[in-house]
């Protein structure tokens, strides 16, 4: 198609096109014209702003503030948590909390229901280390101090013996029994007074034996057992008994 001149249907300047249905000069004038049909301003019109009420003229047609320090104070306003009445799962009672936080009414909740819902993985894992490990020297002593703590408390015991202070005795021990003095790697925990005698599960009544001197004292006293073995007479110990009175 041959080249023409002709005026911009918008503002009125002359063109050249060689396309038959161009009429404006420009992408600009096409685009006023647009608005113009429409009824659209090419100029943002006064508006509120949403937060302090102000009047302004925006930079762009869809700004809903006068300023950014408004934009931000909403945007703040707007993540705030909303504060609600609610029930907690873990106790029943009643409390106020942010929606955007947890549930529950305390940590001491919080972890509870933690303990609750880890409560199974717990059991299969210490069946899994159990499988693993009751062999074991270790297991045996942890297994004798949790049973003699147990029931200590059952017996009203002020002050059972923890794993903390059973390997501290074990420490002091260095390997050798407080019996014999014979050099052992796995001691094994007696007390010198056995519970079934009245002893108490406590560190000052436990010590590191030998697993032989432990099986052969059982529930004997000391001196009931080291007479049995023929290595005191009740002689004996009347007399060493008069002398520490003495």
């Amino acid at each position: 198609m041959a080249q023409r001149t002709q005026p911009c249907a918008f503002c009125g300047t002359p063109f050249t096109t060689n396309h038959g249905r161009k009429i404006y000069c420009a992408r600009k004038c096409a685009c006023a014209a647009m608005n113009a049909k429409h009824g659209k301003h090419t100029t943002p019109r006064p508006k509120v702003c949403l937060l302090c009420g102000e009047s302004f003229t925006p930079l762009r047609k869809d700004g809903l503030y006068c300023s950014v320090d408004c934009s931000q104070r909403a945007n703040r306003l707007r993540r705030a948590p909303v504060i609600t009445s609610r029930e907690c799962p873990a106790c029943g009672k009643e409390f106020t909390g942010a929606t955007n936080r947890p549930v529950y009414c305390s940590l001491k909740c919080r972890t509870a229901a933690r303990y609750d819902r880890t409560a199974e993985d717990r059991r299969r894992k210490t069946r899994e280390w159990t499988q693993l490990n009751k062999h074991t020297a270790a297991y045996k002593q942890q297994s004798a101090v949790k049973f003699g703590r147990r029931r200590a408390q059952k017996l009203g015991s002020p002050h059972p013996l923890t794993q903390a202070q059973w390997q501290r005795t074990l420490k002091r021990a260095n390997g050798v029994c407080f019996y014999c003095g014979a050099t052992e790697s796995d001691l094994t925990l007696d007390h010198v007074v056995p519970p079934c005698r009245g002893g108490a599960h406590s560190e000052g009544n436990t010590v590191a034996a030998c697993s032989s001197c432990n099986c052969s004292k059982g529930g004997k006293l000391l001196i009931e057992w080291r007479i049995r073995k023929g290595e005191l007479t009740w002689r004996t110990h009347r007399e060493t008994s008069k002398v520490l009175r003495a």
